[in-house]
């Protein structure tokens, strides 16, 4: 028994029956189809071309007319070769990527814009976009956490909010609130 075919039946004693699996090429084989369809479980799945179990007749392409299905029975076993448009296959997937290039540069482009967004963040679409970084239009700078002014060393109290004078940290304890009018 192959190692693919094993996995899968390990993996299936547990199913009682009617159960349809789907695999990849590298657990698909007509072996393992037949020994699931005696256990009542069925399978889906690709294979590849070089298998020995393909029939010659399904892997020549080049007389082959595009967007057709070809089918083969062996008893319960089906097997669906399908030749798709090339041309059309291969335009469709270059204007998909593009498509998807351009909604991922508008959609990062916005990102870009919001205020609430990480630093280290922007700077990475921004040198994705080669664009420079946006200035905060509100005009206040975000700084980045400092020991409080006012505190002696061995305190350690460390705040982001700064002074509007001095621009030095300064931390709740320190700080003093008054409103608008007072301030002036």
């Amino acid at each position: 028994m192959l190692v693919p075919d094993y996995y899968i039946m390990e993996l299936s004693k547990s199913f009682s029956f009617c159960r349809n699996i789907t695999m990849d090429n590298w657990f698909t084989s007509i072996a393992l189809a037949k020994h699931l369809a005696d256990k009542d479980l069925t399978m889906v799945g690709t294979t590849r071309k070089n298998k020995g179990e393909i029939p010659e007749s399904f892997l020549e392409l080049t007389n082959r007319e595009k967007n057709t299905a070809v089918f083969a029975y062996d008893g319960p076993l089906t097997l669906l070769f399908y030749c798709p448009p090339k041309s059309i296959k291969k335009k469709y997937r270059r204007t998909s990527l593009k498509e998807s290039g351009l909604n991922l540069i508008e959609h990062l482009e916005k990102q870009l814009q919001m205020l609430t967004l990480r630093r280290d963040i922007k700077e990475s679409i921004s040198a994705i976009l080669k664009k420079p970084m946006p200035v905060d239009p509100s005009g206040s700078e975000r700084h980045s956490q400092g020991r409080c002014g006012f505190c002696s060393r061995n305190r350690e109290s460390k705040s982001k909010t700064r002074c509007t004078k001095r621009e030095i940290p300064i931390c709740l304890e320190h700080q003093v609130k008054v409103c608008r009018k007072c301030s002036n």
